[in-house]
């Protein structure tokens, strides 16, 4: 008897594990596409890059699995970059730089400073550009994976060898609103050579969502 109730307290303990607030988190693969798969893409100088803003908590839980980044007003932004120059190239997400509409400058976030937004709900005004988190102390469980995804997926210091796509993601302070977007330009620089050390080139482009599923 006592055996029976030890094997129905794990199975309890495991569904319990799988509720909303006590789920496996399960970190959803990056899209395997091209810059011009993009709605908004530009090539310069041998260097090609795409930018696919994901709004929604449908769509951002195709890059990562919580609804906790869109109630945060925060937009993650896929970056596919294809380096067809002859040396490889060096960036990282401090060369990025949203200005929306009203030419208020958004800087990209460091990926640390998100996830302790996210665990710590706290709101969008308080995500800051920099200092970087320390999120040492906070991993363990289902927090461990979500940061590990966090970090794997998520636009640090780069570098791209010749012939070689980058797929990585940014984020904005941008809010819920779809018209955020609405005549938003990404510029991208601090670009270099690897080789000479050479900054290479700066992406100006609009920001576009793509067009709604039929």
């Amino acid at each position: 008897m006592k055996r029976a109730n030890h094997r129905h307290f794990i199975l309890l303990s495991f569904l319990i594990g799988l509720m909303p607030g006590g789920y496996a988190y399960t970190p959803p693969p990056l899209p395997d596409l091209a810059p011009e798969d993009c709605p908004a893409w530009q090539r310069s100088e041998d260097v090609t890059m795409g930018a696919w803003p994901h709004l929604g908590t449908d769509a951002i839980r195709k890059l990562f699995d919580t609804k906790e980044l869109y109630k945060s007003g925060i937009v993650p932004i896929l970056l596919i970059i294809r380096n067809d120059h002859p040396s490889a190239i060096s960036l990282g997400y401090r060369g990025a730089v949203v200005l929306d509409a009203l030419g208020l400058r958004n800087p990209a976030l460091p990926y640390p400073n998100v996830v302790a937004a996210l665990l710590q709900k706290r709101e969008i005004r308080s995500v800051s550009s920099g200092p970087v988190a320390d999120l040492s102390n906070l991993r363990t469980g289902k927090t461990a994976d979500l940061i590990q995804d966090f970090r794997n997926k998520s636009l640090d210091q780069e570098r791209i060898p010749p012939k070689t796509t980058l797929r990585k993601v940014l984020f904005f302070r941008l809010g819920t609103d779809s018209a955020a977007l609405d005549g938003a330009l990404l510029y991208f620089g601090e670009v270099y050579n690897e080789d000479t050390g050479e900054e290479l080139i700066f992406f100006e482009f609009e920001l576009k969502l793509p067009p709604p599923e039929e």
